[in-house]
């Protein structure tokens, strides 16, 4: 973490990576042995506190 905060390039005008790392959660049945027909992975792609506050609510009043 602390390497990661001492980025002294900035990242403007760069490509965004993202590296998704999944895990075998199925357990097989002996119907489906040696073929595994229901293995499923999905991503979320969700920003975490993009904002300092939710921009539903509008512009505050001053």
């Amino acid at each position: 973490m602390v390497s990661t905060q001492k980025i002294t390039s900035p990242l403007d005008n760069h490509d965004d990576v993202v590296w998704i790392t999944t895990g075998t959660t199925h357990v097989a049945r002996a119907e489906e042995w040696p073929i595994m027909p229901t293995e499923w992975a999905h991503a979320l792609l969700k920003p975490w506190n993009f904002f300092d506050e939710t921009p539903t609510l509008g512009e505050k009043k001053k």
